[in-house]
């Protein structure tokens, strides 16, 4: 049997031990998350969220296909709303009764790209991000998937499309490009990756991740980066 490599002498089981432990301390949080910025969301105070802000969650849900760590993005249905058409991550709304926000990020990827809840072993959860045209305030959620992700189908009322990316090429492909947000153009760091753009709440979750993500399989800036918040504080 072969036993896919991921980084230098960690494994995708290893990785996710690591990983694991790694969510139980102090979370990169805002500083990580403003990297990835749009120019309007560097306000002090804009990521205070009001009393009436709403509560959801997303799935950063991991596969593991032999290539090193991947997860499914989904490009929204072009329905007109807020975020239509526009690169996501699994999730959406808390809704009374469920557990949040690990319940509320399971039942949504249910919903929107069938990943069965029963095969998803939770990790642990990021820094929770205000978005402000929304007014809703999003908890990332960490899992790890063992079942089979060619069973994902999206969902076509939410869903137009699904994109399995690898962590470590979506990480490479930060750049700025113009992306059109709702007849707008913006100038904004984004992840490239094939003929997509992730940008947005989006990409300032992912970039939390990643500063984990690094950190979890050794690179030596974020071990010193990490060094450095723990003894400022």
């Amino acid at each position: 049997m072969i036993t896919a490599v991921y980084f230098p002498e960690v494994h995708f089981n290893e990785y996710i031990s690591r990983l694991r432990t790694r969510l139980t301390s102090a979370l990169p949080g805002l500083e990580a998350q403003r990297l990835m910025a749009p120019r309007g969301r560097l306000t002090v105070g804009h990521e205070t969220e009001p009393h009436d802000a709403r509560h959801g969650a997303v799935l950063i849900l991991l596969l593991d296909r032999g290539t090193g760590p991947e997860l499914p993005l989904i490009v929204r249905a072009d329905d007109g709303g807020t975020h239509g058409g526009q690169i996501g991550l699994p999730g959406g709304g808390f809704e009374e009764g469920e557990e949040f926000p690990i319940g509320t990020a399971l039942r949504e990827a249910e919903e929107e790209i069938a990943a069965a809840p029963q095969q998803v072993d939770v990790l642990g959860a990021l820094t929770p991000l205000y978005i402000r045209v929304s007014n809703y305030r999003i908890t990332p959620v960490v899992g790890t998937y063992s079942g089979d992700p060619a069973s994902f189908s999206p969902n076509p009322t939410e869903v137009s499309r699904i994109i399995i990316a690898g962590v470590d090429e979506l990480m490479a492909g930060h750049e700025y490009r113009t992306v059109d947000a709702r007849g707008t153009p913006l100038h904004v760091p984004a992840y490239g990756l094939e003929e997509v753009d992730v940008w947005g709440a989006t990409a300032m979750m992912l970039s939390e991740f990643f500063a984990v993500h690094r950190e979890v399989r050794g690179d030596r800036d974020s071990r010193g980066a990490r060094e450095g918040r723990e003894k400022g504080r």
